[in-house]
């Protein structure tokens, strides 16, 4: 991966960049399904956690539920190093988190290499409840979570989003995703990178077009029986 997307020369400062970029000073923020809190590659070289916060949306209302959303719960870097969150193992989703997060910003002292592509960033968790049957909108929510966080610690912040669904109309214009859009134009120092997608399972394809014509227009597709539906 870090071959592929140069990701090695970016950490060399080769040129023409005039310095090289590890993700110092900067905050990686992930929805994703959790993270293993233990693992040794989100620990700085003292054991410290990188996690500064961790919001598991799967979690019953308790003392340190986040407001005001007022679901799931919350912990700080001292609280992890506390032992607090130990009830967050990251093992939802088959470790998904954990997988996508190392991919992030791993530091490679598990084993001492595969570093991901923020090695030296401080990491703010999302753990998604995939499974919530409401209208909840819990994308925006984790977004503004984040972001807010990263303002409190006058750090910039990128956030990785690897999931995916079919609500909504994909095309940007919904209410969830202009609040989200807005939320990254508020002020400098703030990325949102999302799959393109990653869904999990295979669904029918939307599509989409503008008619000019007077009469039917038709979308043909191909047949496909290992598609559902």
């Amino acid at each position: 991966m870090r071959m592929l997307s140069r990701v090695d020369e970016v950490h060399a400062g080769q040129t023409p960049l005039t310095q090289s970029y590890d993700g110092t000073g900067v905050l990686m923020g992930i929805i994703d399904s959790g993270i293993d809190i233990n693992h040794p590659d989100f620990k700085d070289s003292t054991g410290y956690t990188r996690i500064k916060w961790l919001w598991d949306m799967t979690k019953p209302l308790a003392g340190n539920t986040p407001q005001p959303y007022g679901y799931g719960q919350e912990w700080s870097d001292a609280d992890i190093m506390a032992g607090l969150a130990s009830s967050h193992t990251g093992e939802d989703e088959f470790g998904h988190g954990t997988y996508v997060t190392g991919i992030a910003a791993g530091n490679g002292s598990a084993v001492g290499h595969f570093q991901g592509v923020a090695p030296k960033s401080d990491l703010l968790i999302v753990c998604y409840d995939f499974h919530a049957q409401d209208n909840i909108p819990r994308i925006a929510h984790a977004v503004e979570y984040i972001f807010t966080k990263a303002q409190q610690l006058n750090k910039p912040c990128v956030i990785n989003a690897s999931l995916g669904y079919y609500d909504g109309s994909h095309d940007g214009r919904d209410l969830e995703s202009q609040y989200i859009s807005n939320l990254i134009d508020a002020q400098s120092g703030r990325i949102l990178v999302a799959a393109a997608g990653n869904v999990g399972v295979v669904y029918p394809f939307h599509v989409g077009r503008t008619s000019v014509s007077a009469d039917n227009v038709f979308s043909w597709f191909r047949y496909n029986s290992a598609i559902p539906g």
